[in-house]
């Protein structure tokens, strides 16, 4: 049985899981959808991913002892929630691979020209096998940990660039129509989506007082940030913002005062490459969760050996090739799919929810019918 985490824990895991993916090779990619209309992109994605994790915090609530892949086989059949958690498996699969090129990428543009992939990929399986065995609590406990070391190196990467924003580059919005917005949105929506880590966190998180409020709060103040790193990337950059593969290397270069404080980027470096690991384990420990449940093992030292070993399997063939992944991750097919994916998700949580309830207050009546025959019976 998966230990429980926090709500404290729950909401730190899901700011790191949110924050990862978005702003480093993302905006760009999201500028060349919806030119300088990206941020507005953003707003709306960050809105829908809002409303969606309310949606599904206020049933995890309810049923804080259930597991998704329980719900599921109790709800619908086994078959029914294996099937789901393929699906699952192949979701943050493909969000791992995304991290671990992100990753690479990050290393060769900000510190290494020529990075040995043999090396690298060693290092990174090292790692791997370690952390895919832990339990999220033990993620957690390290986000309480660094997590204000990293807030404050994500805010030196907004206050720096802010004297170097133009507003014009922001306006007319909707120039060429709506358009490019919605396609911008359907085409980036993969990099979005981060309330799916709830469905393998649920049943394993310690609810206080106010965990909804909490949650919904931590997760809106990192939505906000997220705008907000758009709004200042586009107002930065302007028509140029999507040549600047890496966003979150190229933003601490405005720094205007650098004869005074200095330049940062070592502390960008250091903070993001901390975040992409978080983001990997999170990722690794949510693909072994499910192949667990599918397996039907005990613990996590088999599901995360194969799950390493389909790692390398297609990372070392292709050596980190970052843009044919995302080329497919922005498909139009895959974009539409994945959210037909995620919404379905939701849909049968809630149907679930519905059924599981059904057959409570079912079994709950049957029982006092029970109790009403034998009183009856010692009446007469």
């Amino acid at each position: 049985m998966e230990k429980t985490i926090s709500t404290n824990q729950t909401s730190l895991i899901l700011i790191i899981f949110t924050v990862s993916l978005k702003l480093s090779v993302l905006p760009a990619i999201t500028c060349d959808f919806a030119n300088n209309d990206a941020y507005i992109v953003a707003l709306i994605a960050c809105i829908i991913d809002f409303l969606l994790t309310i949606a599904i915090i206020v049933i995890m609530q309810k049923i804080p002892q259930k597991n998704f892949f329980e719900l599921t086989k109790e709800t619908l059949s086994k078959p029914v929630a294996i099937i789901v958690y393929i699906f699952l498996f192949v979701y943050f699969f493909l969000k791992l691979l995304i991290a671990l090129l992100e990753l690479h990428d990050y290393y060769i543009v900000t510190l290494f020209e020529h990075l040995n992939p043999f090396f690298f990929i060693l290092a990174l399986g090292f790692f791997m096998l370690y952390i895919f065995n832990c339990q999220f609590r033990a993620i957690g406990r390290m986000i309480e940990i660094c997590f204000w070391p990293l807030a404050i190196g994500i805010a030196f990467t907004l206050l720096y660039p802010i004297a170097e924003v133009q507003l014009v580059n922001l306006f007319p919005m909707f120039e060429n129509g709506a358009y490019p917005i919605y396609n911008g949105l359907i085409r980036t929506s993969f990099a979005y989506g981060d309330f799916m880590i709830l469905f393998v966190l649920m049943g394993n998180i310690k609810y206080s007082k106010h965990a909804t409020k909490k949650i919904l709060l931590y997760m809106s103040t990192i939505l906000g940030f997220i705008f907000n790193f758009y709004v200042i990337f586009v107002g930065t950059f302007g028509d140029t913002a999507v040549n600047q593969s890496l966003a979150l290397s190229a933003l601490p270069l405005h720094n205007p005062y650098p004869t005074a404080i200095g330049r940062l980027e070592w502390l960008t470096i250091i903070m993001w490459t901390a975040i992409l690991l978080i983001q990997i384990s999170i990722l690794g420990i949510s693909c072994t969760s499910c192949l667990k449940q599918i397996l039907g093992f005990r613990d996590k030292k088999i599901p995360s050996f194969v799950t390493i070993a389909i790692v390398l399997a297609l990372y070392v063939p292709t050596y980190l090739k970052l843009e044919p992944i995302v080329k497919f991750a922005t498909e139009n097919a895959f974009s539409y799919t994945a959210k037909g994916f995620e919404i379905l998700c939701i849909v049968l949580l809630y149907i679930e929810y519905f059924l599981y309830k059904k057959k409570s207050m079912g079994a709950k009546d049957f029982k006092v019918g029970k109790k009403d025959v034998k009183y009856s019976k010692k009446t007469i």
